[in-house]
């Protein structure tokens, strides 16, 4: 088998089953998914192939993060995941319980999804002692402090800025970088440093063991179906581990996809409902304050990363190739450009009560 083919008669073998059906069902920037089922006259006779993208520029193991995330939480009892089945890192790919469920719609979304949201991370937080949690590691591009945020940010800047200017668009997106998220990025590291001092951290301060969060760090409603009964079950964990709250609310209330779109009173409730939950890390508050900015300024940044040859091959291969990269590379920049406007808000916080005010 070719590695770029993923046979339904490998998948067989691997079950242990006889396919009887086989389609693909989507997929996100990393991987390929189908929906199979096989002949087996069981009630459990559904599954869900996950194919994931392999680069030797970007060597993260999403397979290995994923598959052994999902069995340490599942065997702690955690239901709102779908069960991992089988892995086979010859052909990077792994086969899980297939969820019935909806895609959500921001429209969709209320108080009660936001609660459940709250209560799986609140969840996830019960199993950091449990055997098993000290094998697992920090989640992809976890920053335990202001200044290793600071470093990831610089990096994609200095990646994106040794693009050239191979078309007008390629321009704009400099432009883009020098007239908006530079001085942005200079402005919001300043208040980091001012902040911190009235703190007497700095910004090499590292966060504690007791600070960190399990998180699946690409958390929201984007990665999550709904069952019938209303019951959520979250998606996708190739980016599991320890994890700076601060990061965890931040990535939630910024994220660029549709489905995260929410009402500001609805992000404001997730955002309370956590830092009440994390109460006894008394920085928390004014920590996401700081660092806010510059998840933003981040999130502009990898809405980027099509511009960069790597990130456009790892696309490629989640749509199987059927791809315009001139098309993808005007939206990602109107998108980013967008997304620059909600740094701006700034994020205010008055006995963990949240309000936005002027930037």
């Amino acid at each position: 088998m070719r590695e770029n083919d993923l046979e339904p008669s490998f998948i067989s073998d691997l079950l242990g089953q006889e396919i009887a059906s086989w389609e693909r069902i989507g997929g996100g920037r990393n991987s390929q998914v189908y929906h199979l089922t096989s002949k087996t006259p069981t009630v459990e006779n559904q599954f869900v192939v996950k194919r994931y993208f392999r680069c030797s520029v970007d060597p993260r193991d999403r397979l290995g993060v994923e598959f052994s995330s999902l069995k340490f939480i599942w065997e702690n009892g955690l239901r709102c995941i779908p069960q991992p089945i089988l892995a086979s890192r010859q052909h990077a790919c792994a086969i899980y319980e297939f969820i019935e469920g909806k895609k959500l719609s921001a429209t969709e979304i209320g108080e009660a999804e936001i609660d459940q949201a709250v209560q799986f991370l609140a969840a996830l937080q019960e199993l950091k002692t449990r055997p098993g949690s000290e094998s697992l590691t920090p989640a992809s591009e976890a920053c335990f402090s202001i200044q290793a945020i600071l470093k990831n940010i610089e990096m994609r800047l200095a990646r994106l800025s040794a693009v050239g200017y191979e078309t007008s668009l390629h321009a704009e997106m400099h432009a883009f970088l020098d007239e908006k998220l530079r001085p942005t990025l200079i402005e919001a590291s300043q208040r980091c440093y001012e902040g911190l001092a009235q703190l007497g951290k700095t910004l090499e301060t590292e966060l504690t063991q007791a600070q960190r969060i399990l998180s699946p760090s690409d958390f929201g409603f984007h990665n999550a179906l709904q069952r019938s009964d209303g019951q959520l079950v979250f998606l996708d964990f190739e980016y599991f581990g320890w994890d700076d709250p601060a990061k965890t609310i931040a990535d939630f209330l910024l994220h660029p996809n549709p489905i995260m779109d929410l009402p500001s009173q609805l992000k404001a409730h997730f955002a309370e409902a956590l830092l009440t939950f994390l109460a006894a890390d008394q920085d928390l508050p004014e920590r996401l304050r700081l660092v806010f900015p510059l998840f933003g300024i981040k999130w502009c940044l990898i809405l980027l990363n099509e511009f960069l040859d790597a990130d456009y091959q790892r696309r490629s291969f989640a749509n199987e190739g059927m791809v315009n990269r001139n098309s993808i590379l005007v939206n990602q920049l109107s998108q980013a450009i967008k997304n620059y406007d909600k740094i701006m808000p700034q994020l205010c916080f008055r006995e963990r009560k949240i309000t936005w005010v002027d930037y």
